[in-house]
């Protein structure tokens, strides 16, 4: 016969040993996810970050500056538009929104990362491109996510592949070689809500042949992929373009005379892209992007 001292041992263990509610477990899966991204915009819209749960020792950025919960955003958002793009990852427990903010009568298209540890956000990254920040804004663009995101993939790859995909894009900036990017013949790209791809004003035609004339940008740096959907073929990534300036000079100029003198200005592009990959060919792109001084970071 067990003792009542046993038995008391006993059930303590079972209830420490029993699974944790959601909220309080310590991996969110897609859905705890997606909740805490729509918890996060409806306390931004609100300005009460007091509504969320944080870890200790959260992080915050906005456009690459550190800052605290209720900086940036915070102080200025006053509600959401219509189109709203979600992406989540529980094996990196990373999840991602996109849309349109309304800040009073201006507009800002803003991406919000957030990195959940123990069911609390422990991080917090904001990207917004607001009307000034880039020669390419355009709010108005932002009126349905691209069905393909929502589409489930032909061929099923490995996160590991889908990431060497999307890479070879990077890869094909930084070269200035189209040839070096994994690409479908009909592939779009979209930046701040403006199809740069396929227009007649434009000497682009696909997603890769921009590689061949973007010749400005020096470099890739601080390539990250937080969020990877292999049942969709999504790869989510934030990056920096290095743009250290072109004289007249410079042969660049001359091979590449099209490319506008805004453009040619030292800077540094922060970017987050997302890629849709199938049949191992990058499909559609899109990215919000919002210029920096030359030499900053993403600051993470």
């Amino acid at each position: 016969m067990v003792s009542p001292l046993v038995r008391a041992a006993l059930l303590l263990l079972m209830a420490v040993a029993a699974p944790l509610p959601q909220a309080l477990a310590s991996e969110c899966d897609a859905t705890c996810l997606r909740q805490q991204l729509d918890a996060y915009l409806a306390a931004l819209v609100r300005r009460d970050p007091l509504r969320l749960n944080f870890a200790p020792d959260v992080r915050f950025t906005e456009n690459g500056a550190a800052g605290k919960v209720g900086d940036g955003l915070w102080k200025a958002a006053s509600g959401l538009g219509v189109y709203r793009q979600y992406f989540t990852d529980p094996a990196t427990q990373q999840a991602m929104f996109v849309g349109v903010v309304d800040e009073g009568s201006s507009e800002a298209i803003v991406t919000v990362r957030l990195g959940i540890e123990n069911g609390r956000i422990a991080q917090i990254e904001h990207i917004a491109a607001r009307k000034g920040s880039h020669p390419l804004f355009a709010p108005q663009g932002f009126t349905t996510p691209h069905p393909s995101l929502s589409t489930p993939v032909k061929t099923k790859l490995s996160r590991e592949k889908l990431i060497a995909i999307a890479d070879t894009y990077f890869e094909g900036i930084e070269q200035h070689d189209s040839k070096v990017i994994l690409s479908a013949g009909d592939c779009q790209r979209f930046e701040n809500g403006v199809q740069t791809t396929n227009q007649p004003s434009r000497t682009s035609r696909n997603c890769a042949h921009s590689a061949d004339l973007l010749t400005y940008i020096k470099s890739v740096d601080n390539r990250r992929f937080p969020i990877v959907d292999p049942e969709h073929g999504i790869v989510v990534s934030i990056i920096t373009f290095g743009i250290p300036g072109e004289t007249k000079s410079d042969t660049a100029i001359a091979a590449n005379p099209q490319v506008s003198a805004r453009l040619r200005e030292p800077r540094t592009l922060l970017l987050m892209e997302w890629f849709k990959i199938d049949d191992g060919r990058i499909e559609h792109i899109e990215a919000v992007m919002h210029n920096l001084p030359y030499g900053t970071g993403t600051g993470w």
